[in-house]
């Protein structure tokens, strides 16, 4: 430490930079899993249909690696994140049993279903897909609730919650992104098409999603002062503790979705199936889809947590 950084002045100039970093970080983190970590199968499998490739996606084979490699890189680009949240919250080393359970979790998913995919011809049944997306879930869950140096148990314990009331706060304020996207992975499991056309999805589906989301973004604003707590900015004269760094990540994130969503939805009304040709049109109407859910799901479980647990604090 320098001579600058042992005044009074100094660790508070310090502290400072050390709550950005981790808040930068815990909004990064939650990017990772709840958007990025969504579609990263989706992106392989665009990219495989894109590139016009003869290997079959499904089973096995480079397509298959490239798939487990996906998640495999969000793993690791989490690795560092979670290091510089636990630097911000100065309490060492935390929970990275819990974040190499969830990280085999779901390493052992992908690999259950290359290896089940090889044996039943690229088909897996729907309910095994289903089981497979619960177990990811879980493994999703604890890589992410651990990454942002929190107690995964806090959730099922009382004492825990009254111990760690800092790691109850954040699992309580990532809870509902974490939910919804595994609602998602549900929805794919049931709803992907073994071929990918457009005009799948009914117009009316994004009609009603139109006229939902905005009334989701308007309880949240309005009912639940939601979306404000991704603002932390503070007069110098309170002296009040600055806010998470997840209770801002959270907020911050599903408000972006539900925009994404409904932005994606609008613009499936105006697209022209043969324009843009027709495996464009196709990924267009499912990725809209896709966030459409998982938007509507967040949202609507943000609410529902809210009216049952309310705040933390």
């Amino acid at each position: 430490m320098s001579d600058s950084e042992a005044t009074p002045a100094g660790r508070a100039q310090l502290g400072i930079r050390d709550e950005v970093t981790g808040s930068r970080a815990a909004v990064g983190l939650v990017f990772v899993w709840v958007i990025f970590g969504a579609y990263n199968i989706d992106l392989v499998q665009a990219i495989h249909d894109g590139s016009g490739s003869n290997v079959a996606f499904y089973p096995g084979g480079g397509w298959a690696i490239a798939r487990l490699a996906s998640s495999i890189v969000l793993i690791a680009a989490s690795w560092p994140l979670k290091r510089s949240i636990e630097k911000a919250d100065g309490e060492g080393r935390r929970f990275w049993g819990w974040w190499w359970s969830g990280a085999a979790i779901i390493v052992a998913v992908h690999l259950m279903l290359t290896f089940t995919e090889g044996r039943v011809g690229g088909i897996v049944p729907t309910w095994f897909g289903l089981l497979a997306a619960l177990a990811y879930s879980i493994g999703m869950a604890l890589v992410l609730i651990s990454a942002l140096n929190a107690d995964p148990m806090t959730l099922f314990s009382r004492r825990r919650r009254a111990e760690r009331p800092r790691d109850w706060v954040r699992v309580h304020s990532i809870l509902p992104a974490a939910v919804g996207t595994a609602i998602l992975y549900f929805a794919q499991v049931v709803w992907f098409p073994d071929d990918i056309n457009p005009g799948v999805v009914k117009e009316n589906f994004f009609v009603a999603v139109l006229q939902f989301l905005p009334l989701v973004m308007i309880t949240l604003g309005l009912e639940f002062n939601f979306a404000r707590r991704g603002n932390d900015s503070r007069r110098a004269s309170d002296t009040s503790p600055p806010l998470d760094p997840v209770r801002r990540a959270a907020p911050i994130v599903t408000m972006i979705l539900l925009c994404l969503a409904m932005l994606l939805a609008f613009s499936t009304l105006m697209n022209d199936p043969n324009g843009g040709g027709v495996l464009a049109s196709a990924w267009h109407e499912y990725v809209a889809f896709e966030v459409s859910v998982q938007a509507t799901t967040i949202g609507l479980a943000t609410v529902v947590w809210l009216l049952l647990a309310g705040s933390p604090d």
